[in-house]
């Protein structure tokens, strides 16, 4: 409280009249006579370091002008504190703490001084376990494009995080860290953190950890059991068994081991063990356990072994393989069941249809097929037929086993009983080839066995080749006019053109071209299509015949009577050309 030797000074407002505009009344002071005026300040709380501080006061009455006292002149003498319960170290987890995963790395630094602290530093290195997230930086909440691909507030390039931070005040820089994919169960991830500035000396935060839990795991479908044949197998079949184990969890396995189990009916294959396909000791038989060991993460095994199918074994009996994926801590079980079939086996090498006469034939010509049956199986095939299916232009088949007709089905079927597995048995079936077929048409004998037990087996389609072509003759095609009245000057007469194909194939774009005299021209066509002085009659099938109807017009001729001869030759695409026999036209004219 202001004071005026010992009396205090009353307030305005809140404020000593010492420091009012108009002063504060000290009334008298005699001559030789003194007062004393004491006034105590406080320092702001918060003052930067090094700020002056000025005290002047001042005398004056109605006698005496303003007399001004000495300056008092102070410098304040402050300091930030960074190192306080406010500053802090935080890691967390974003989603889950588990391996792949991403943290969140926080450091908090506030100023609890009462001056500034300048040329903030924060140490804020990557973790061990740890990678650094690209593009995550933030400070004060707000993403940072500079620098942030890197490590931001490493150790080994230190930067400047907040040019100043005044008194009072708080600021947040983090950033996220990826937690690595492979780690051991419980693995420590422990964040560290200094912080200095100039007028500070680098200190550390109290550190912060997560602990990571991390597994082994053999989930999924490449820790599975495959047995490499089909569900049905047969006696003395060979069959690979393969267990294959991938770590896809996020700890080393440890003490693995995968073991096969052979049911009876399945005989172990001696020296087949492999791990990933490298040959292992096997001592003769299989192994009750493959050790493997540890397992990285992400890593795979596979272990194999090739077993036979014991032989005799009865018909649809069930072999259930079982194997165990073990570790130290769980185990996988796996089964798969096969089926054993006995029964008669027709390989293709052994059983097919094949062409005894040479591959190309023409129409009508005799042709021969062989029929080879073998029965490679372990069981008597019963119910045997053979299905034969002749193709367009086969006819007249015949079957013979040795000397003995055998009878062909109406529906192509030829019943043979049974076949006994190891005995070889040959067929012959002859045939002909149809008399009208078209040139190279290929003729095929379908063959397909049938038997109680075994799926239809098809045995093959041998073919043959027809060479055929079409026949033109001046025979049987030829002109024929029509009426023997005499042609007339201007007026049309009648000639009907007919081609008969006496071949074996279709004739492709017949047609007739014809040589006349001046004096005929061509006028109409009937029945056919026409190209300048040529009749186009297309395609003609074998054994067909076709007929056209031609106008010819005669042109104004001198008085007198003339004979014109009309000539016309065949052509096609496989035709060969032949020429008709040629007709004499008369005329008349007066």
């Amino acid at each position: 409280m202001p004071r005026i030797d010992d009396t205090p000074l009353d307030e305005k407002g809140g404020l000593s009249t010492l420091l009012q505009a108009s002063g504060a009344d000290i009334g008298e002071i005699p001559a030789g006579g003194e007062r004393r005026i004491a006034l105590a300040y406080t320092v702001a709380a918060t003052i930067e370091n090094g700020t002056p501080v000025t005290l002047q006061a001042a005398i004056a009455s109605f006698d005496v002008p303003v007399i001004g006292s000495n300056i008092v002149r102070l410098v304040v003498n402050s300091r930030p504190v960074l190192e306080n319960p406010k500053t802090t170290l935080a890691l967390a987890p974003v989603r889950e703490p588990n391996p792949g995963e991403e943290l969140q790395l926080n450091a908090r630094v506030h100023n609890s001084g009462q001056s500034s602290a300048h040329d903030l530093v924060v140490l804020l290195p990557v973790p061990a376990h740890t990678t650094f997230s690209p593009n995550s930086v933030t400070i004060e909440g707000r993403p940072v494009a500079a620098g942030s691909e890197t490590e931001p507030f490493g150790e080994a390039r230190p930067a400047i995080v907040a040019p100043t931070l005044g008194p009072g005040t708080t600021i947040d820089i983090g950033y996220r860290v990826r937690i690595d994919t492979s780690l051991e169960d419980a693995t420590p991830i422990t964040a560290h953190a200094t912080v200095c500035s100039q007028e500070i000396a680098e200190f550390a935060l109290p550190p912060v950890m997560v602990k990571v839990p991390s597994s082994a795991a053999f989930a999924g479908d490449d820790t599975a059991l495959r047995v490499e044949s089909e569900e049905e197998v047969e006696p003395g079949q060979r069959i690979r068994i393969v267990l294959g184990a991938k770590n896809v969890g996020t700890a080393r396995a440890r003490k693995l081991s995968l073991k096969i189990v052979l049911p009876e009916g399945i005989v172990y294959t001696p020296s087949s063990l492999a791990i990933d396909d490298a040959p292992a000791p096997d001592r003769g038989a299989v192994p009750d356990a493959v050790r493997i060991g540890e397992l990285e993460p992400g890593r795979s095994v596979e272990v194999s072994i090739a077993a036979v199918v014991q032989a005799p074994i009865p018909d649809r009996h069930e072999l259930r393989i079982t194997a165990v994926v073990a570790w130290s801590k769980g185990q996988r079980k796996f089964e798969r069941t096969i089926v054993a079939r006995s029964a008669p086996r027709f390989p293709l090498g052994f059983n097919k249809v094949e062409r005894e006469t040479a591959r190309r034939v023409g129409p009508g010509d005799a042709v021969a097929f062989t029929v080879a049956l073998q029965n490679m199986g372990t069981d008597v095939a019963t119910d045997v037929r053979l299905a034969l299916t002749p193709g367009d232009g086969l006819e007249r088949l015949h079957v013979r086993d040795r000397d003995t007709e055998i009878a062909i089905g109406d529906d192509g079927v030829v019943t043979l009983d049974n076949l006994e597995p190891g005995v070889p048995r040959s067929l012959r079936v002859d045939g002909r080839i149809a008399g009208l077929v078209e040139d190279q048409t290929q003729v095929r004998l379908h063959a397909a066995l049938l038997t109680a037990q075994v799926a239809r087996t098809e045995l093959g389609a041998p073919a043959h080749v027809v060479a055929s072509r079409p026949r033109f003759s001046a025979a049987t095609s030829r002109i024929v006019p029509e009426g023997d009245e005499a042609l007339r000057p201007n007026r049309t007469g009648t000639v009907r053109l007919i081609l008969a194909n006496e071949g074996t194939d279709r004739g492709r774009d017949v047609r007739v071209a014809l040589k006349l005299p001046d004096e005929l021209r061509l006028e109409a066509v009937d029945d056919a299509s026409r190209d300048g002085n040529a009749v186009v009659f297309g395609d003609i099938p074998a054994g067909e015949t076709r007929e056209a109807v031609l106008r010819l017009r005669l042109l104004g001729v001198g008085p007198g009577n003339e004979v014109l001869i009309v000539s016309a030759r065949i052509g096609g695409l496989n035709v060969v050309p032949v020429a008709l026999g040629a007709i004499e036209l008369s005329t008349h004219s007066e």
